[in-house]
């Protein structure tokens, strides 16, 4: 069956007002980077998942907001955007590493969680620092907060092979309407 020219455009105009709607509202107001470190023992094990808990981390949210000339009444999302982990004082190969995932704990409800970061596809073969994707977690109600407590869970593929100082860079996104 052949279209005829009428039928040809009105298929037009819906695909691109289709692709024109997908497009997000939402302005970028600040982007604010932190780091954390914590340490990894040596001679982890393969079965458990290891929690390791960063208490009071500062989240810079009224800083940025003062230093970007924005209020709290603009902001209607906060999302996290990238991370990576490192090794303090060197490279580190974290191929031992099976999965990785990173939480934000509110300090004033510890029920409120949130995962920011995570890497479940790390190959065998990887080597230097540890590339982490953005969950699309919304991580106002907890970021607003002068400060927040960090849960990195890590679940190894073998053993841990010595005690590592880690660094963990992350970022996360501040949007207003």
């Amino acid at each position: 069956m052949k279209l005829k020219i009428p039928g040809k455009i009105l298929i037009f105009f819906i695909t691109a007002i289709s692709f024109f709607s997908c497009g997000s509202d939402r302005q970028e107001l600040f982007i604010v980077d932190n780091e954390i470190e914590f340490i990894l023992p040596g001679a982890l094990n393969t079965i458990e998942t290891h929690v390791f808990i960063i208490r009071n981390v500062p989240s810079f949210y009224k800083t940025s907001l003062t230093a970007n000339g924005a209020s709290e009444e603009q902001v209607v999302s906060i999302t996290a955007t990238r991370a990576r982990l490192m090794g303090s004082f060197g490279p580190v190969d974290y191929d031992f590493i099976a999965e990785i995932s990173v939480r934000a704990i509110s300090k004033t409800d510890p029920g409120l969680n949130r995962e920011m970061y995570f890497q479940d596809r790390i190959p065998f073969n990887h080597s230097g620092d540890l590339e982490l994707f953005s969950s699309i977690s919304e991580l106002r109600e907890i970021l607003s907060d002068e400060i927040f407590d960090m849960e990195v869970r890590i679940r190894l593929r073998q053993s841990t092979p010595l005690q590592i100082q880690n660094k963990l860079i992350f970022s996360y996104a501040v949007f207003d309407e």
